[in-house]
């Protein structure tokens, strides 16, 4: 088993890749139908996987192998064929998921030399990614190719803490910044409601920003069931929306029949406790005065006639208000018989 020399570069021809070493191949890689043309040794000193390989067809001068179900296909394994070869690396948060599961696959471990890709790619992960929350939020994004992969490593689960752990700090995180994730037209379901529950109630006094979340993750995902819907919308609390999200909630046409109800309920008891504290301004502001005159009374007339108008901007309000409620009990009402006939 001979060194492969020094290497510059690697070249593709078609389908297949070539090491510019010097030196004929002496062992060819399969991975998804590309075939890499290699050498064993810079091979062998790192990855445990491709020695136990040659280790059972010792006598083969050519050996001829396939790597069935790699995480990521070719791209990844290429990169870690670089690092064996003693070629620069780099690591960002858009390829270290899949560059952490092609050095478990391959097995580079400490045992076959420090340094090693797989250390390398855990400690960028902990070092550099889970401190940033942009940076966890591209990581989860690019897990889809090695799903199942990133999950056994656990990678995906420390990406949710991180994230939540720097929320439960920085409440204003899941707002728009958190949007970017909740858009991603490959983030399952489950992955959601994992990320949403991990957050401290502490860390989100009012679920506006929790709906808007998922609003716009039923947006991407218009195939998604009802059922599904249903089962993530249970993660907000009503109580906790203002007016403005209910009275958007109870006109989405993305949000399921019951959360609607639900929203619709909550919305009314919001106005009906607003217009009860407009009445009881009215009711204060139309209390007969003293007979007789007040210290400074001319000097407070402007600020009388400005709170006129104000109580008029308010009776306009709860007319609206009220207009509001009486349109909210008919949709309420027109629903629930919908949902009875069904």
């Amino acid at each position: 088993m001979a060194s492969a020399g020094k290497v510059t570069a690697f070249r593709r021809e078609g389908n297949e890749w070539f090491c510019q070493s010097g030196l004929p191949s002496d062992i060819i890689v399969t991975v998804d139908g590309v075939q890499f043309n290699l050498h064993k040794f810079p091979l062998v000193s790192k990855c445990g996987k491709i020695s136990e390989i040659c280790e059972a067809s010792p006598d083969k001068k050519t050996l001829i192998t396939e790597l069935e179900e790699f995480p990521g296909g070719p791209d990844p394994f290429l990169i870690a064929v670089k690092f064996c070869y003693g070629m620069r690396v780099e690591l960002s948060p858009r390829n270290i998921v899949m560059i952490y599961c092609a050095a478990d696959y391959l097995q580079m471990t400490e045992e076959l030399g420090e340094g090693n890709l797989l250390s390398k790619s855990e400690n960028f992960l902990h070092k550099n990614v889970l401190q940033n929350w942009k940076d966890c939020i591209l990581a989860l994004q690019s897990c889809n190719p090695v799903l199942p992969n990133a999950e056994q490593l656990g990678i995906i689960t420390k990406c949710l803490n991180a994230i939540s752990l720097m929320v439960s700090t920085d409440p204003s995180l899941f707002g728009c910044p958190m949007m970017i994730c909740f858009s991603d037209v490959n983030l399952k379901p489950g992955k959601i409601r994992s990320l949403a529950e991990a957050l401290p109630e502490s860390s989100r006094p009012f679920h506006d920003g929790l709906y808007r979340a998922l609003d716009i993750y039923f947006k991407a995902h218009p195939w998604l069931p009802e059922r599904e819907k249903e089962e993530l919308c249970n993660i907000i609390d009503y109580q906790k929306l203002s007016i403005d999200a209910c009275s958007h909630g109870s006109q989405n046409e993305r949000l399921p029949h019951r959360t609607v109800l639900q929203v619709l309920y909550f919305e009314q008891m919001q106005l009906r406790t607003a217009l009860a504290g407009c009445l009881h301004v009215f009711d204060t502001e139309s209390r007969p005065e003293p007979a007789g005159p007040l210290p400074g009374q001319i000097v407070q007339r402007d600020m009388c006639v400005t709170v006129v108008r104000e109580n008029q901007v308010l009776k306009g309000d709860m007319e609206n208000m009220k207009s509001r409620v009486g349109e909210l009990e008919e949709e309420f009402s027109r629903i629930k018989q919908g949902m009875r006939r069904r």
